[in-house]
This record gives C-alpha cells, structure tokens and sequence, in this order.
C-alpha cells in the first residue's frame, strides 16, 4: 500500500484491510464450527455460529460503506480503486461463506435427533479441509498482496 499525502486515505484503506481480516478470520471460525456442529450434532455450536452470522454481515456493511465512501470522497484511480472495488467483492465473497456456514449450521438443527453416519461425517470433514485451506490460503494472499499464491489458490480450486 502506497503512502498518499492524505493520512486519512491511507487509514482508510488500511482500515478496510482490518476488516477483511476480520471478516475473513470469523467466516474461517464459523466453517469450522458449522462443520464440528454437524459432525459431533451439536446443537449448541449450531446456535452460536448463526448467531455470529450478525456480525459478519454487520462487517461486510462497513466495509462497502468506507469503500464507497472512499471513492466518493478520494476519487481513487488505478490500484487505490482496485483495492476498494475488491474489498467491495471480497467482503462480498466472504460474506457468502458465513452465509453457507450458516445454513450447515441450521440444517445441523434440523438433524440433530438422528444418529450421525460415520461416513457421511468423513467425507464432509474431508471436504471441509479441503474448503478451509483454499479459503485460508486465498485470506493469507489477499493479506500478504502475494500475486503467485493468490493465482496457486486459483489453479488449485481448478483442480478439485
């Protein structure tokens, strides 16, 4: 991130970097936790992940709030605009993920009473590694702005 001559552009777009961080940090919890819930039928851990689902969504509104209105106050050009457009996308993104946590959360509920299949419960879990790593692996690139490893985690998503 460059040094612009206006302190509080850069605050700005290092605050909505914060923020993804944040958000990505919570939907990688809540995919966890959903997939636990689901595994172990536990009812409980189902309760607090679509609980946490309100504060994801809560951070993915702050976060195209300070992009847009960072585009309306700077009028970024060139990459400034890019990093506010993809955090726009990425909180976006991310905010899916909670989203789809979410619903495993819920469905856990619904099943809760029925006794768990040991290899659905594999199969899911392997699956859930395989969803966690590339999720991690794509927060990491994102934060580290590390061009190779962001296009790693795209050709390793097309090649599952």
């Amino acid at each position: 991130m460059s040094d612009h001559i206006v302190k509080s552009y850069d605050r700005d777009l290092e605050n909505m970097g914060r923020r993804i961080s944040e958000m990505g940090g919570l939907a990688e919890k809540m995919l966890a936790d959903s997939m636990d819930a689901l595994t172990g039928l536990d009812s409980a851990l189902a309760y607090r992940v679509i609980a946490a689902d309100h504060r994801l969504d809560a951070l993915h509104r702050e976060i195209e709030e300070i992009a847009i209105l960072t585009i309306a106050r700077r009028q970024p050009l060139a990459v400034d605009l890019r990093e506010c457009i993809a955090a726009i996308r990425i909180s976006g993104d991310i905010e899916r993920i909670g989203d789809l946590a979410k619903n495993i959360a819920k469905r856990t509920l619904k099943i809760v009473s029925e006794s768990p299949v040991s290899r659905a419960g594999v199969g899911l879990r392997s699956m859930h590694e395989i969803a966690a790593t590339q999720l991690k692996d794509a927060l990491d690139a994102y934060a580290l702005r590390d061009i190779e490893r962001a296009r790693e985690v795209w050709e390793n998503d097309a090649n599952l």
